[in-house]
């Protein structure tokens, strides 16, 4: 009995087919891979915002204005009171000397950006300060004798070039007495909000106008509330609304410097 074999043009055919399924096979194998790498980068985002979330929310919340009448006293006893509020109304009036703001809305490079000082740290743990920092003729003092933390909340542009990154940036004291050296190493490293941010858009609300430019003092100079809409590379979109809260206060906790060389209580 003879047995047939395949012929060329049937192993051709034969071969074209298998490859056909394979090539099928992997494409979908691939649309997988993409599809749960899309996924994962979108549970990704969607954990950073809500990290942000959180973070600003618990920032905004926690704000530590100047005391009342900080700006009135500081400013010329020749200016009438009239003078002084058209001042203090403004939203975005010129620096004050001797006044570091509590609460800037503004842009860098660009790029929208929020100081603010909170009563407490926010984010990143504080680090003690070394017993070898102080130096001849001063007193040194660390984060942990602060009664405000400065901090802000900016974009950078990532390395790669593909969007942006939201940083948390803890900054010094600026309200520090001039015979005090504040300890930056001292301060929290700064912390990553969210890696992948496509937009960003700050918005404070006051007296029914709605501003992009805000610089405050006092707490009457504040925002009743601030909006935040942010986009991802990935697409999502969030716009969240926060309602301001506030104690006046210090930034330092520290009226009078104290003796050149003098240590400063309070500090780790």
């Amino acid at each position: 009995m003879t047995r047939r074999a395949f012929t060329l043009l049937e192993t051709i055919l034969a071969m074209v087919v298998g490859m056909l399924v394979l090539s099928a096979a992997l494409s979908v194998m691939l649309a997988v891979q993409r599809s749960d790498r899309v996924l994962a980068d979108l549970a990704l985002e969607q954990s950073e915002l809500t990290t942000t979330q959180v973070i600003i929310g618990k920032a905004l919340s926690r704000l530590r204005a100047a005391p009342n009448n900080a700006i009135r006293n500081a400013l010329p006893d020749t200016l009438t009171s009239d003078e002084i509020n058209e001042i203090i109304e403004r939203p975005f009036s010129e620096p004050i000397p001797g006044l570091a703001p509590r609460f800037l809305m503004d842009e860098r490079a660009g790029l929208p950006r929020l100081e603010l000082v909170c009563d407490r740290n926010i984010a990143g743990e504080i680090r003690p300060r070394s017993s070898m920092d102080d130096l001849a003729g001063f007193a040194s003092v660390g984060a942990n004798a602060l009664q405000g933390y400065r901090a802000a909340i900016e974009l950078r542009p990532r390395e790669d070039g593909r969007g942006k990154e939201l940083w948390w940036v803890p900054l010094p004291p600026q309200d520090m007495p001039d015979s005090i050296r504040f300890l930056e190493r001292t301060l929290p490293e700064p912390t990553l909000l969210c890696a992948n941010v496509a937009s960003l858009k700050w918005t404070g609300f006051m007296d029914h106008q709605r501003l992009d430019h805000i610089r405050a003092i006092e707490s009457r100079q504040f925002p009743a509330y601030v909006e935040l809409e942010i986009t991802t590379t990935g697409g999502l979109y969030a716009s969240w609304m926060f309602e301001l809260g506030w104690t006046p206060g210090s930034e330092t906790g520290m009226s009078d410097a104290p003796a050149i060389g003098s240590p400063i209580g309070g500090v780790g």
